[in-house]
């Protein structure tokens, strides 16, 4: 869909009504705001429905022209603003997205079992997010799709490419007890394309108690179609002995566009 614009007769500060248009109740994202002296200019991503439009209208006609750092930031003992580094670019929030996969480990459907669902906070209706795919192969790289075949995987590998523009921060894998026997686990992104190791050597999850913790220390823009498409995608492969089914989470740590 098109940009929309939204024109209106107003003294603006930009950043304060961003603010208040962001933390109201318009389901539509904001795109972008251009204040000039005596008007602005409220971008949407798309057509605003009645109920929207009145909420910005009623946000426009309440809103005053004050900086946001003036409207609560934090200051210290002497009054003196407490200055934050930003982390993220303006539209941008963090995300904590987590995943849950099992090696070896087939659903009542017959699909590889994986749980990454949306939930709606209101209705609580879980929906698949379809970021993630989960395949087993065996010792001679064949693909297993049959549970009667579970006995003979070796490797199970997670893939999951988002279909958003994001700056990946870091991650966290996580497991309610150390495996019985050897696991090792590999992190690629790019899988075929770049094959860029984020965990490399082969992790043994023996040795770890519950946790492990990556920090990229600063973050890294990734597109999910440029220079092309997959290159934002991230490849875990796991190694276990025949049939081992072990339960393990992901968590994927970045910042990404409010929608």
């Amino acid at each position: 869909m098109a940009a929309t614009k939204y024109t209106y007769t107003k003294v603006t500060s930009p950043d304060t009504l961003e603010y208040q248009i962001r933390a109201s109740s318009i389901t539509v994202a904001l795109d972008h705001i251009v204040s000039r002296s005596t008007d602005v200019d409220v971008w949407f991503k798309a057509t605003l429905g009645s109920s929207d439009e009145s909420i910005l209208t009623a946000i426009i006609n309440t809103h005053v022209a004050i900086p946001l750092l003036s409207q609560g930031d934090p200051k210290d003992p002497d009054n003196a603003p407490i200055v934050r580094m930003k982390a993220a670019k303006s539209g941008w929030a963090y995300q904590f997205h987590s995943l849950t996969f099992y090696t070896a480990a087939f659903d009542a459907d017959g699909y590889p079992k994986l749980f990454n669902h949306k939930l709606n906070p209101v209705t609580r209706l879980l929906t698949p997010m379809n970021f993630a795919t989960v395949n087993f192969y065996d010792a001679n790289n064949t693909q297993i799709t049959d549970p009667n075949h579970r006995g003979e995987v070796i490797w199970t590998v997670l893939d999951w490419a988002p279909n958003h523009e994001m700056e990946i921060i870091g991650g966290k894998l996580y497991q309610k007890a150390p495996p019985e026997d050897d696991v090792y686990l590999w992190l690629h992104l790019a899988p075929g394309i770049l094959n860029f190791p984020f965990m490399d050597g082969g992790l043994n999850l023996e040795t770890f108690s519950t946790m492990v913790s990556a920090d990229g220390r600063v973050s890294k823009y990734l597109s999910p179609t440029l220079p092309i498409p997959g290159c934002n995608k991230f490849r875990i492969t796991v190694k276990h002995p025949p049939g081992y089914q072990h339960e393990l989470s992901f968590a994927f740590e970045f910042f990404k566009p409010v929608s």
